[in-house]
Order: structure tokens, then sequence, then C-alpha cells
């Protein structure tokens, strides 16, 4: 027992550091919170897995009865808290919804939960006490994502979702056996079965949960790389955000205004300052895709009548930014980010984001 629950848990750590090396380079690539969130979820599995391995290698092997004690309190509090609140900002980037601060009361409150269990006398059902809030989380967490994607309007949001409901609905249906195991063991039906059910202080659907999330993460994050890594090399023409070749790299005199404190990569700023080819220039952007890209919406703003608000979040858009992501990257509420989009959509005639890149695509 002692060698197989030390072995189980250095092969776990080192596959939860091979799913957290391409994430990190994932996000030092692109600096996106959502890989930011992928990373530290990561990382708050390893330092459980460490610590697993640890009450194994040190705690187990002279009595068995240390199944029953939570080790480490303190720490375990921190990760369970930590893992719940980066699955919601995971699950909330993927639905495209702003996380409220009113939450972190939530989260505080199963701390609170989790300190007070820890605190009594542990027995199996204060064990059992302890861990509940994980799965009852992740069962509503599963919940929440299935109403949301019967509800989504928005044809981007629901494909998307739609690719993640394979590891949601694997997490959830995960989580349901991780409870139901538990219930065995405090039921002292488990006793019937085998030992092995218990592995490294948890039980076995708890390891094959955390194998789970490390394969989906692993596999999103180097095609992601992969993506990222590839660049089509375009002659005569430029490929803009969205897919929109446009040939041609100079903007539309007086049509719009650019500033030049914009990143080359980021939503454009707006001003009245500098018309375009000087923000160009000052800014270090007078590169042909650039000029392509700015001379592109000038034609668009023009011939839609866009405001300069509407032309940042449309940049944006085409550049496949979640709500979320625009809010941050421009600074404003999601609110005055859905009212833009929906003028977008009425000054264009189209209902959601992907008809509205088809039609630009199929204008220009």
């Amino acid at each position: 027992m002692e060698y197989t629950m030390f072995y189980l848990g250095m092969g776990m750590i080192i596959a939860c550091a091979l799913a957290l090396s391409p994430a990190l380079l994932l996000y030092v690539k692109t600096k996106k919170n959502l890989h930011l969130y992928i990373c530290l979820l990561l990382a708050n599995y390893l330092i459980e897995l460490v610590e697993l391995l640890y009450i194994a290698r040190f705690c187990l092997p002279e009595d068995i009865r240390y199944f029953n004690l939570i080790h480490f309190p303190v720490l375990r509090i921190f990760t369970t808290v930590s893992i719940l609140l980066l699955d919601l900002l995971i699950l909330l980037q993927i639905m495209d919804l702003k996380f409220h601060k009113s939450c972190l009361l939530f989260f505080a409150a199963v701390a609170l939960f989790c300190a007070y269990i820890a605190w009594l006398p542990q027995t199996l059902l204060t064990i059992w006490l302890f861990y509940l809030p994980r799965q009852i989380c992740h069962f509503g967490y599963g919940i929440f994502f299935l109403i949301r994607r019967g509800l989504e309007k928005d044809e981007t949001v629901r494909k998307r979702m739609e690719r993640c409901s394979f590891l949601v609905l694997g997490v959830f249906l995960l989580s349901v056996s991780i409870l139901l195991e538990d219930s065995l063991l405090i039921s002292h039906i488990q006793t019937y079965f085998t030992d092995m059910l218990s592995v490294t202080e948890r039980n076995f659907s708890e390891n094959i949960l955390w194998l789970f999330i490390m394969l989906c993460s692993m596999v999103y994050c180097v095609r992601e790389l992969e993506q990222g890594g590839t660049s089509a090399a375009v002659s005569g023409s430029a490929l803009v955000p969205g897919g929109m070749r446009v040939s041609g790299f100079a903007p539309a005199p007086g049509a719009m205004r650019i500033s030049g404190s914009a990143p080359a990569s980021g939503c454009m700023r707006v001003s009245d300052s500098m018309p375009a080819p000087e923000a160009a220039q000052n800014s270090g952007m007078e590169t042909a895709p650039e000029a392509a890209r700015f001379g592109y919406l000038a034609a668009v703003s023009e011939e839609y009548k866009f405001t300069p608000r509407e032309i940042q979040i449309l940049d944006c858009i085409l550049q496949y930014k979640t709500t979320a992501e625009i809010c941050e990257e421009l600074n404003i509420s999601t609110g005055t980010v859905k009212t833009h989009t929906h003028n977008i959509y009425m000054k264009v005639n189209v209902k959601s984001r992907q008809e509205l890149i088809r039609a630009l695509t199929e204008t220009r």
C-alpha cells in the first residue's frame, strides 16, 4: 500500500507538471486572463498533490487510520477555495460573463465552513462534510452551465460553450462519482470492496478527475500554442482579424482618427488629436498589415456610419475577443459593450457576432 500510494503520487505530480508547462508558456505568450486562471488552477492541484505525497510518504505507513484525518487544514482550505474560485472564473470566461465581487462572500463562507469542520473532532462524517463543498460547487457549476447554454442567444458564445461541454460535463459527472464514493466510505459499505479505492488520502474518482482536468488542459494549451505559432504568408494583401483580406494599405483620409497610444495587438484607441497615418508612424505601426487593418476599419466606419467607440468594439470583435476581454481592455462596463454591440448589429443588420463577421467578410 505504501509504495503504491508513493508511486501513484509521483506519477500524478509529473502529469500535473507536464500539464502546467504549456499553460505557463501560453500565458506568457498571450497574457490572457483565461490562461492565467488555468495556470493557477494547475498550480493549486500541484500543491495539493505534493501535500498528499508527503502525507502518504511520512504519515500513513505506521497507521492506516491516518486516512481519517485532515492533514494541514489551513493549506487544504486554501487550495479548496482557490480551486473552486478558479473553476468559476474559467467557467465565466467560457460563457462570456463577468465575475461579480459579491461572489467572494460565497467563497468566504465556504472557507469559514471548512475551517469550522476542521476544528471539530475528526470522524468519517466530518471528513465527508469537509470535502462536500467541492462536489456541491462543481455540481452547481455544471447545472448553471447547462442552463446558460440553453438560453444563450449569441451564436459565437454558444458554439464556444458547445466545444467546452465535454470538459464541463466530465467534471460534473466525476464530481457526482466522488460524492457517491465518499458516501460509501462513511457508510462503511466501501470496506466490503477493497482498500485500494482510498488512495493518497482521497478516493479513486478524485484521482480520475485530476487526470481528466490535466489532460484537457494540456490538449487545449498545446493546440492554442500551435495555432498562435502559425502565420500565413500573404502577398499583395493583408489578413485582417476575423479572416478578412483587404488589399491596399492606406487608411481612408478623414474617415477616423487613431491615437498613437494603442498597442498593435489590442483594440485601437480613438482620439480626435491625430490623423490615422501620423498615428501609425508615431507608434511604430506603419507595417502593411496594421495599415490595412486601419484602412479597412476606416472604410467600414464611413460605410456604416459607426461612432468612434463602435469602431473600437468592432475591432475587438473582429479579433474574437470576448465581452469580458473588451471590458478589461477598453476599461468600460459590460452594459456599455453590449449596448454598442447591439448598435453595431442594427447598423449591419445582423443578430450575432458570427453573422457580423460573415457580413463584413462577404462585403469586402
